[in-house]
């Protein structure tokens, strides 16, 4: 039986940090491969997502790709959270510096991807016709570059504005700019995967771990408040009261306090969101 040569050794979808890496990874092991993105240009996530202030809400050294050491060098961001702009020219540099742009097809959409048993390759058709085929595939298409619309009855008749939000549980950001992107993991990365700085008595709680920012707070309250209600009641109430006592109007203030438990959804970072609703042209 006559074996059947693929175009690729491997099929990457998506020209995100995933999909970077992969390509890189299948440089560095001498296979050929080809990755497909529907956007124009490198960055998944953060090419998708443009909108003015759009930034991280992980602190700096979470984006930096560590496989890369020699990049460490060459490149530190200026933000302890980069902006969008500032991420794209990362990831710029590093297709750029690895010659990894020539194996992107931009603007293909991957319409159908199949698994053949008898020739066990990978078929992979994009929206214009055009078929690919490859020994492996990997899709690295993210979470958050296409929108989910609700299942709701009636939704795609109704003919008015549906905007179906709920107030966020905003954390503070802290932004700050860094003397060194790599000074900041060692600032913040006890609370992220090595150790963690917990409050155990819900009396420690206090505006200081608000103040440290972002998923401090999250992370650093009650080492029980995912897993006790009381716990993650004590944590949704504190919250709300310091959206009382800088909202100004009442009616306001529990318009924004959220209805839901803490860490149910994944809180948006911000710095003086809540202030915002003091002016007096901002309403709710």
């Amino acid at each position: 039986m006559a074996i059947t040569i693929p175009d690729y050794d491997a099929i990457v979808i998506g020209g995100g940090f995933s999909g970077i890496r992969m390509l890189w990874k299948f440089q560095r092991l001498g296979l050929t491969a080809r990755c497909f993105d529907a956007g124009s240009e490198i960055g998944g996530t953060w090419w998708c997502n443009r909108y003015p202030g759009c930034r991280t809400d992980r602190e700096a050294w979470v984006y930096a790709l560590r496989f890369l050491p020699e990049l460490l060098e060459e490149w530190d961001f200026t933000e302890r959270y980069p902006s969008q702009e500032e991420i794209q020219w990362y990831l710029r540099l590093v297709v750029d510096r690895y010659d990894l742009r020539r194996n992107i097809k931009f603007r293909a959409i991957v319409v159908s991807a199949h698994y053949g048993d008898c020739d066990n390759l990978w078929s992979i058709r994009t929206k214009d016709g055009s078929m690919a085929t490859s020994r492996y595939f990997l899709p690295a298409t993210g979470i958050t570059s296409t929108p989910k619309e609700p299942s709701f009855p009636g939704l795609r008749r109704s003919k008015g504005r549906c905007t179906q939000r709920r107030p966020g549980q905003s954390m503070r950001s802290t932004l700050k700019t860094l003397e060194s992107a790599w000074s900041a993991q060692e600032e913040v990365k006890k609370n992220f995967g090595v150790t963690s700085d917990i409050a155990k008595k819900r009396s420690d709680m206090s505006s200081k771990m608000v103040g440290r920012g972002c998923y401090n707070f999250q992370l650093g309250t009650f080492d029980d408040s995912f897993m006790d209600p009381d716990a993650n009641a004590a944590t949704a109430n504190f919250i709300r009261h310091k959206i009382r006592s800088i909202v100004r109007e009442p009616e306001t203030a529990e318009a924004l306090c959220q209805a839901y438990l803490f860490g149910a959804r994944r809180p948006p970072c911000a710095d003086r969101y809540y202030e915002t609703f003091n002016r007096c042209h901002v309403y709710c």
